[in-house]
């Protein structure tokens, strides 16, 4: 595996090979990054990840309900939240307003993995550290940016504001495949759940912490398996080192990656890291919903 050191101001980008990690098992890596660089690294980035998702989640999850009153024809003010709309509907819903926000938000997801290389890897939080060293090549060379402020500023600098929406297409995909999936069936089983009726004719569930927590957790595992491998591929393309110029030194684009991939190391390395990657978005997807639900209930809204 090769991967190029970042190249200065009007510098000359070569690449130089690199040593591969001594091990990709969950356990033994666990380990080895606490054992090396002990357990304040499990957390690295956790401002800039509050950055992202304070932004990106906002956005996505508040716009669901308006793209669900306007693709099923009820008006983009009609949803107060609880209506039987199709699948499809869902499904766009989700594709869009996940769009909406990782558009919007693609700025503070670039910053956040350029912070977070102050600690060699690119994700914020315990489970989202092993992701990345499982799905992705381990970087190297020195830390670039000391702040949130200091990468905003460099990247605009060197790259303009094209720079900060580098990796949008892949970033947007992504998005839109997690919120689709996470809400889409989030919204059926939760309405299944809600139809069950024993043999007396009572409902089985209700509309609460029980139901939010069942339909939620279902939904995390929905989201893992579809968005692994766009993840893996996300990844993998916006870690690598670019040129000046902007083009990525090992991968041309999202799809080159997925080419790339695929041929050096088979169909199953999409999938590298799912058991972390399930570890982080199931708890995510839980806790993110069931408190949404509540927001939701404090602001005068019906579930959804």
């Amino acid at each position: 595996m090769k991967l190029t050191p970042a190249a200065g101001a009007g510098a000359t980008t070569t690449a130089t090979s690199t040593t591969t990690p001594k091990t990709l098992r969950l356990i033994p890596l666990l380990r080895q990054t606490l054992r090396s660089e002990g357990p304040r690294v499990l957390m690295a980035g956790v401002v800039p990840a509050m950055l992202r998702e304070s932004t990106y989640s906002t956005i996505r999850l508040g716009s669901y309900d308006l793209f669900k009153g306007i693709y099923s024809g009820m008006g983009p003010k009609s949803m107060r939240g609880g209506e039987e709309t199709t699948a499809l509907v869902k499904l766009a819903s989700g594709l869009t307003s996940g769009l909406l926000g990782s558009v919007i938000a693609n700025p503070t997801d670039l910053i956040k993995g350029e912070v977070q290389r102050l600690f060699e890897e690119k994700a914020g939080f315990i489970c989202s550290t092993l992701i990345v060293r499982l799905q992705a090549y381990w970087p190297s060379g020195k830390p670039r940016y000391a702040s949130i402020l200091a990468a905003c500023k460099s990247i605009y600098i060197e790259e303009g504001i094209p720079g900060l929406y580098r990796g949008v297409i892949p970033t947007a995909t992504r998005a839109m495949v997690v919120t689709a999936s996470q809400l889409a069936s989030y919204d059926t089983i939760k309405h299944w759940l809600l139809k069950r009726r024993d043999h007396n004719g009572e409902a089985r569930f209700r509309e609460g912490y029980l139901t939010h927590f069942c339909a939620s957790t279902a939904a995390g595992l929905v989201s893992s398996i579809t968005t692994s491998p766009i993840d893996t591929i996300k990844v993998r393309y916006m870690n690598q080192q670019f040129s000046s110029s902007g083009r990525g030194v090992l991968y041309s684009s999202a799809l080159d990656c997925v080419i790339k991939t695929v041929r050096n190391e088979g169909p199953l390395a999409l999938y590298k890291g799912f058991l972390m990657c399930w570890l982080r978005l199931g708890p995510h997807t839980m806790m993110s919903l069931i408190i949404f639900e509540k927001l939701r209930s404090l602001v005068g809204l019906n579930p959804i």
